[in-house]
């Protein structure tokens, strides 16, 4: 997939550097090799489309709440050790954006 996409930009780039040498040179030949190059990039693409369209496989993106929620947890699972030495933990509540702080059982008799 990625050789795919990456074969496409190539064939892209190479039509617009050809278009501009058929420019600059007024050469039809230049001319018609680079539309042959972007005629390419787009049967390469529209394969690739097709191919995501009936794979098996789909990549689902991720949503601002999934996102967020993942940055969150990563952030306090570091801090949390260092916190959980003097008895604090930080949570955070799945499905919502609060924070809780929760004092362990050895440090309430403190």
């Amino acid at each position: 997939m990625i050789i795919s996409v990456t074969t496409a930009y190539v064939l892209t780039a190479t039509f617009f550097l050809l278009i501009y040498l058929a420019l600059e040179h007024n050469s039809g030949t230049f001319e018609l090799i680079s539309y042959v190059f972007l005629v390419m990039a787009f049967v390469v693409m529209s394969f690739v489309t097709v191919m995501n369209l009936f794979s098996k496989n789909k990549v689902s993106s991720l949503s601002y709440s999934e996102m967020v929620t993942s940055a969150i947890d990563e952030y306090f699972k570091k801090i949390n050790i260092n916190f959980v030495k003097d008895g604090i933990e930080f949570a955070v509540i799945e499905g919502h954006f609060w924070i809780e702080v929760r004092i362990l059982e050895k440090m309430k008799d403190f």
